[in-house]
C-alpha cells in the first residue's frame, strides 16, 4: 500500500466516523446518549478518586511501618551498643 492509499484511507475512515458522531449526536436519543457518556464518566471518575485516596492512605501506612523499624532498630543498635560498652570495660 502506497503513501496516498494510506492517506485516502484514513481520510475516508475519518469522514466516516465524524458522519457517524454527528448522526449520533443529531438523533432523538442522542440526549440519552450524552447523558449516559456523563453518568459513565463520573463514575469512573469517583472511582479513581476513591482508588488514589486508599491507595494514599495505604502509602502512609507503608511509610509510618518503615519509620517504626527504623526508629526500633536504631533504639535497638543504640542499646546493644551500651551493652557492649559495658562488657568491655568491666567485664
Amino acid at each position: 500500500m502506497n503513501d496516498n492509499q494510506k492517506f485516502l484511507s484514513g481520510l475516508l475512515l475519518g469522514v466516516a466516523a465524524g458522519a457517524t458522531t454527528v448522526a449520533l449526536l443529531q438523533s432523538k436519543c442522542s440526549k440519552a446518549i450524552v447523558k449516559n457518556v456523563k453518568s459513565s464518566v463520573k463514575n469512573v471518575t469517583d472511582n479513581l478518586k476513591d482508588k488514589l485516596s486508599r491507595l494514599d492512605a495505604t502509602i502512609d501506612s507503608w511509610i509510618n511501618k518503615g519509620r517504626n523499624f527504623v526508629n526500633g532498630y536504631r533504639s535497638n543498635t543504640a542499646k546493644n551498643e551500651v551493652a557492649s560498652d559495658f562488657e568491655e570495660y568491666f567485664c
